[in-house]
């Protein structure tokens, strides 16, 4: 009889899969900053201004 499998085991996530995470969403993340801070005249013309407002809302956090 094989050994019984609980939900916690099956949906566990690897450790060591944290460490590839972090890095693509870190170089994603300073990636695209960097290129709008050295190359910020390209990448308006192909992305626009950047930006402190959420694109889906166009406000920027605040409450009125």
């Amino acid at each position: 009889m094989p050994p019984a499998t609980t939900a916690h085991d099956v949906c566990r996530v690897p450790f060591g899969s944290f460490i590839p995470f972090l890095l693509i969403s870190f170089g994603l993340a300073w990636g695209i900053l960097g290129l709008y801070i050295f190359l910020s005249e390209r990448m308006e013309a192909l992305f626009g201004h950047l930006t402190g407002k959420q694109a889906l809302t166009g406000r920027n956090g605040d409450r009125k």
